[in-house]
């Protein structure tokens, strides 16, 4: 078996949805990289690893998108949005 190349780092704030999601994914781990892209999930939604589940996979698809784009970003993720985080 070959090793798997990661493209999606999870950080030590979701661990329980970082377990999940790696479990069924052989490109995602946590932590260890302070990751010059990244996605976090901000406000009082992702209280649980279920809901935590549930704005990643709403937002899923876009999230994978980002792989082309160039870091550094962050971006935020609630149930209702998904936004770029100025840097500058």
């Amino acid at each position: 078996m070959r090793p798997a190349v990661v493209r999606f780092y999870f950080d030590a704030d979701v661990l329980g949805l970082a377990h999940t999601i790696c479990r069924l994914r052989n490109d995602c781990t946590y932590p260890g990289d302070p990751g010059a892209r990244q996605v976090t999930i901000s406000g009082d939604e992702g209280t649980s690893t279920w809901n935590q589940l549930e704005i990643v996979m709403r937002h899923w698809r876009r999230i994978e998108s980002l792989l082309a784009e160039r870091g550094p970003f962050i971006y935020t993720a609630t149930r209702s949005r998904f936004a770029r985080v100025d840097l500058h």
